[in-house]
């Protein structure tokens, strides 16, 4: 809850858990593993673990998707080494299908009851997909470019985007896009080494995971995904974002978005160097946003502005006073010097960016983005502010980074 882990809950009957699906807003299901090298399900009631439910001709159940309430499913493989899809329907298992020309399935995607689609590899070390329509699987169609595809989502039942790792050598991530089981070009990404998990806001907005290719500089990245194209891979910021540990040799293998909100979390494994084991990570990922203006305010210009509906941006504008925000109203500062303070409550948004506040700025209880200073992904400079920063039960996304304070920061959601 707001991105604090809860307890770990050991589950009896399993030796490994890897993927989780939920239904509805209390029923989940997770996958995996029993000690005998079996694949299991196991139902997640309102909080409750239920009993680990053996599933018959799987060897390892690695991924689970849900398309409805009572539609779900989930892919691994067997003791054979193929590929199974295996539906879970009210928290029931049926039988495991298996999947002619696939070697193992990683990674599942529901667009909505009756569409999916399964990623994973074949036996001769290629990526494969394979659409699963009403839990029958279709054919595995090879993409020759990858080695393995490990993730896949599908914001809508005629668009998938699916990740992995290059067959080429030196390995690096790529992005496919899919549609019906048919995969598109692949497309490398420079900086990755591999692109574990992948999210989607919209069918044009996606947010995929993984590790850096650098030798020097180990931490995670993220890759913005617009409209199937993959851009620039991201290193996840050395600030707040990062929580247990902070980043050191890091590697991001899930993430979730919120669907048309710009935010997303994601987790992994991470090394801080006190040590020589691995802890986890999680981190929040911020998509940049796009601020209309309906109201620009531009020159020199005494006195406290009074933001109450709609959108105002603050643009090469000099204002002796003060900013306030009403509820609901959104405020967009760039290359602005403001003398006194800005204080919004309940605002539809606020970006500043290259801003010069002479006093504090507080945000709290924003219903839309809050963005004041990103300077990687979103090109919003960083703001210097004279007193502190208060940002506050913001639960909209939130972003806070390259700033230069003389007060002190309690920057939160």
């Amino acid at each position: 809850a707001g991105a604090v882990p809860g307890a770990a809950r050991v589950v009896a009957g399993t030796s490994e858990l890897d993927g989780v699906a939920c239904s509805g807003a209390t029923a989940c299901w997770a996958v995996g593993q029993d000690a005998s090298s079996r694949g299991v399900v196991v139902g997640i009631n309102g909080g409750t673990v239920g009993e680990a439910q053996v599933v018959a001709g799987t060897e390892l159940l690695t991924s689970a998707a849900c398309g409805g309430v009572a539609a779900c499913e989930s892919v691994g493989y067997n003791a054979a080494g193929e590929g199974v899809v295996v539906a879970v329907a009210n928290g029931v298992p049926g039988p495991a299908r298996v999947v002619p020309g696939t070697f193992e399935l990683d990674g599942i995607a529901c667009a909505d009851a009756v569409s999916c689609e399964a990623v994973g590899s074949n036996s001769a070390n290629r990526g494969v997909v394979v659409a699963i329509v009403n839990g029958i699987p279709g054919a595995a169609h090879v993409v020759a470019a990858a080695e393995v595809l490990d993730g896949v989502a599908c914001p809508d039942a005629s668009t998938c985007r699916g990740v992995g790792f290059s067959a080429s050598r030196p390995q690096r991530g790529l992005v496919v896009s899919t549609g019906a089981g048919n995969p598109g070009m692949a497309r490398i990404v420079p900086g990755t080494s591999t692109l574990r998990g992948v999210a989607c806001r919209s069918a044009a907005d996606c947010e995929a995971v993984g590790s850096s290719s650098s030798p020097v500089s180990s931490a995670g990245r993220v890759v913005p995904v617009a409209e199937g194209t993959p851009g620039a891979a991201q290193a996840i910021p050395a600030s707040r974002d990062t929580r247990f540990p902070p980043p050191g040799e890091t590697a991001l293998r899930g993430v979730a978005c919120v669907r048309s909100a710009p935010v997303c979390a994601a987790v992994g494994a991470g090394d801080d160097h006190s040590d020589s084991s691995l802890r986890g990570v999680l981190a929040t990922v911020t998509t940049p946003v796009a601020f209309s203006c309906g109201t620009i305010v531009t020159g020199s210009h005494a006195g406290t502005l009074v933001v109450r509906a709609g959108s105002t941006c603050l643009t090469s504008a000099r204002l002796t006073g003060s900013v306030s925000v009403e509820p609901g109203a959104v405020l967009h500062v760039t290359s602005s010097t403001i003398t006194g303070s800005i204080t919004a409550h309940a605002p539809g948004g606020v970006r500043l960016c290259r801003a010069h506040v002479g006093r504090s700025v507080s945000v709290s209880g924003a219903t839309g983005p809050v963005v004041v200073g990103d300077p990687g992904r979103g090109s919003c400079a960083g703001n210097w502010i004279g007193g502190s920063l208060r940002l506050s039960n913001n639960t909209h996304g939130v972003q806070a980074r390259g700033n230069h304070l003389n007060g002190y920061s309690a920057a939160g959601p």
